[in-house]
């Protein structure tokens, strides 16, 4: 107790201060062990980062977001760059992190926004390179706002619904369509 008194100041608790002014990572253990979790996947992972995401300063679930983001990234990059499907193909693969914004008085949905956090990009070669998030934002930055091959959903909407119905047939060993 007296490491941590001295760590802190004999002062604290602070009145409107942040957890992780006081919460040093290294103070931080799990008693039981982690190894054997349900969900190793990505669960482990989480625990791991429990540490810093406790201690973080004044947002600890965007540091949750952060780190579930990066893990999801990990996932999903490191099997398409040894997937041989993808070799000799452009690929783009973008993760980032959903924060939905509670609605105001009126309004009927919350808002969502989406922060990129990384990217993987792939040339015909197969050369590829990641992209962190400063290097991801200033790329999307400069992209030109003009899409040549953009659609209007709302009429291609309108334009499904004047098409005859497509009724499925269900026999018992495959779906067919009349």
């Amino acid at each position: 107790m007296a490491e941590l008194i001295d760590r802190i100041g004999a002062d604290w608790p602070k009145k409107q201060q942040s957890n992780g002014q006081n919460l040093f990572t290294d103070l931080f253990c799990f008693r039981r062990d982690t190894k054997n979790i349900a969900d190793a996947s990505s669960n482990s992972k989480l625990i791991a980062a429990m540490p810093v995401i406790l201690s973080s300063s004044r947002y600890p679930a965007r540091a949750a977001a952060q780190v579930n983001a990066q893990i999801g990234f990990d996932r999903t990059f490191r099997p398409i760059v040894k997937e041989s499907a993808y070799r000799g193909k452009r690929a783009a693969f973008i993760s980032g992190i959903n924060v939905d914004v509670s609605p105001r008085e009126g309004q009927i949905c919350p808002l969502t926004k989406y922060v990129p956090w990384a990217a993987y990009i792939q040339d015909e070669s197969g050369t590829g390179y990641t992209l962190e998030q400063d290097q991801l934002f200033h790329s999307l930055m400069t992209q030109s706002v003009d899409n040549p091959h953009k659609i209007d959903l709302t009429a291609a909407i309108e334009g499904m619904k004047r098409e005859a119905e497509i009724q499925l047939q269900v026999d018992e060993n495959r779906l067919s369509s009349q």
